[in-house]
């Protein structure tokens, strides 16, 4: 069996060897066409490779930038964030301390005024035992231990 003749061909023309030799130029043809379909399709696919990949740097390219950028902005805002957290918290220790003054101003007011009240009080308190002491004459008795830390109660001569 031949490539580019049939056996029956073959055996008819077999003593035509330019029949032969022009079945063998169009089968050489034949393979040729294809040859060039099937170089151009690889042509045409190497270039829509080469594209392709030319597309996908540059699309790559475009997000790593704008990835570079959203990081930046992150970033800022990161410390924005931290910046306002910080004022937040200072801000609370002031309310806590303004609360805490609230809440000591009244008690410092109160003990200013009443300090001389109170002492007021226990001066009139010791008065009052002064002048009772005094009244029941409890106050003309001496006391004489000894020398022995023991106390003797001893009434006053007149």
């Amino acid at each position: 069996m031949h490539i580019f003749i049939t056996d029956d061909d073959l055996a008819r023309h077999s003593n035509d060897a330019s029949y032969v030799a022009a079945k063998a130029d169009e089968f050489i043809r034949g393979l040729q066409s294809e040859l060039e379909n099937v170089r151009a399709a690889a042509d045409a696919a190497s270039i829509t490779a080469e594209q392709t990949c030319s597309l996908l740097e540059q699309k790559f390219l475009a997000l790593s930038t704008e990835f570079s950028k959203l990081e930046s902005q992150n970033a800022q805002l990161q410390s924005s964030l931290d910046d306002r957290l910080s004022e937040l918290a200072q801000a609370q220790a002031q309310k806590h301390q303004l609360h805490l003054q609230s809440v000591s101003i009244p008690i410092f007011s109160f003990s200013f005024f009443a300090m001389p009240i109170c002492l007021f009080f226990n001066l009139l308190g010791l008065l009052i035992v002064y002048l009772f002491v005094d009244w029941k004459g409890w106050g003309d008795r001496k006391v004489d231990d000894g020398g022995f830390g023991i106390a003797q109660v001893e009434e006053a001569v007149d």
